[in-house]
């Protein structure tokens, strides 16, 4: 019972650290040399003026992946020439999307039919659709794991993240989370190799 006290003056510790960085990283500089963000062009993008999701990007080739959600389009564009290189139909309610450069490969969960489709970068056609991935029911964020080449999937509402083979481009395991995730992410940190001996 002590250790579990701890644990929470612990953790209120650091909730109340977190509030107070939150606080004074919001509060506006004097000086406008210091802000760390500056606006570099302002490009009209195609489509509605709808809700934009996720985005990706491939910095070896200079690419931004853009899921263009409400309007089902997944944005292709080029961060050198700062233009739109092509406006993809065919992704309903895109939320997520990752670039896989070393598969020549970009990854885009069609919500709208829960699905997630694999689309060339090259000529920027859809390969595959991997229907119905697995149990889950409104796929969301993704994340790719380079080691092992697997593909993750998140579902917001299914309490689970779908496994896919990025070799295959086939579902190869369902793992439950015992509650939805909106995004899932990828941590190299943590393989096997990386973790400190007690």
């Amino acid at each position: 019972m002590r250790r579990r006290r701890g644990l929470s003056h612990v953790g209120s510790l650091a909730i109340l650290v977190l509030i107070l960085g939150c606080t004074t990283a919001a509060t506006p500089s004097d000086n406008p040399e210091s802000v760390p963000l500056r606006q570099v062009a302002d490009v009209p993008l195609p489509g509605p003026a709808v809700r934009f999701d996720y985005q990706s990007l491939d910095a070896s080739h200079g690419r931004l992946y853009i899921a263009h959600m409400n309007a089902d389009q997944l944005v292709v564009f080029d961060t050198k020439k700062r233009d739109v290189v092509a406006n993809l139909d065919g992704f309903p309610n895109v939320h997520g999307v990752w670039a896989v450069p070393e598969l020549g490969r970009v990854y885009a969960s069609a919500t709208g039919e829960h699905k997630v489709a694999v689309v060339d970068m090259e000529t920027l056609k859809t390969l595959k659709t991997i229907a119905k991935t697995g149990p889950v029911k409104y796929p969301d964020g993704i994340a790719y794991a380079p080691g092992v080449k697997r593909v993750l999937v998140s579902d917001e509402h299914g309490d689970a993240d779908a496994v896919i083979d990025a070799t295959t481009n086939s579902l190869v395991a369902t793992v439950p989370l015992n509650g939805g995730a909106g995004n899932t992410v990828y941590d190299p940190w943590l393989r096997p190799h990386h973790r400190r001996r007690p």
